[in-house]
């Protein structure tokens, strides 16, 4: 068990700046996971959270969010 986490992890690490949909990567759609999880915004808000966590304009952080809200339907 103890490997297989330490996999996850790994592999977690390896893919977490590889595209998931179009612009959206693994750690960006991980960040918004949390962000809806945390409760602190609704996640049409989202966008000002992306513009700081990952220094992106206002326009990629739409376009962030807009591909993230398609992978959660």
């Amino acid at each position: 068990t103890m490997k297989l986490n330490e996999l996850k992890t790994q592999l977690k690490e390896t893919l977490k700046n590889n595209y998931i949909d179009g612009s959206l990567t693994l750690s960006q759609y991980d960040f918004l996971d949390d962000l809806r999880d945390s409760g602190v915004t609704n996640m049409f808000g989202a966008a000002p959270y992306l513009m700081e966590a990952f220094e992106l304009n206002k326009s990629e952080a739409k376009r962030i969010l807009i591909d993230w809200i398609k992978q959660n339907k």
